[in-house]
């Protein structure tokens, strides 16, 4: 009888210590997840000036965050509503181009940005670790942030300057 109990014992600590390695270290890694209802995963990366540009943890604003390439013909069908919209609500919301730099062209980068008289804010993702972290698959992709860092929205292609509004004021309302 006791060595039943003494197995149900062992049995019950090794089920407890095992269910707690599996799932102990997962907490942050799951808080931080590119998906709706998840927070965005931090970065830092350089902007065009070469300046480090940080996401911050706590912050007091929304984000936009829009993954593009100057290659991608969706990305600039998109621009000149980005443009639009960024003009409107840079007051209230925190805007980041993130250029997939990896898979451009920096000179080409320039060019569409002086073509398109993109305003936003780039950032080169040149090693492609922010854009893998992100999950992007396809470009533009844009992400929706609340002020509390967690992603609301994610839009896939271009989006129009009329969605790109519909969210956004949802953020700031």
């Amino acid at each position: 009888m006791k060595s039943k109990g003494l197995f149900l014992v062992l049995f019950v600590i090794v089920v407890g210590v095992t269910f707690y390695s599996a799932f102990s270290g997962q907490t942050e890694t799951m808080a931080h997840k590119p998906e709706v209802g998840f927070k965005a995963p931090p970065f830092e990366l350089l902007g065009l000036n070469e300046e480090v540009t940080h996401r911050l943890e706590s912050n007091d604003q929304p984000i936009l965050i829009n993954f593009w390439a100057s290659w991608c013909g969706p990305c600039k069908d998109e621009a000149p509503d980005l443009n639009s919209v960024y003009e409107e609500y840079k007051d209230r919301v925190q805007f980041y181009a993130i250029n997939m730099t990896d898979t451009d062209y920096r000179p080409n980068v320039d060019k569409f940005m002086e073509d398109y008289q993109f305003a936003l804010p780039v950032l080169l993702d040149q090693d492609g670790i922010v854009s893998k972290s992100y999950q992007v698959l396809a470009v533009p992709t844009t992400f929706f942030v609340d002020k509390n860092n967690v992603i609301v929205h994610k839009h896939v292609g271009a989006a129009t300057r009329s969605q790109l509004q519909e969210q956004l004021r949802k953020l700031v309302d």
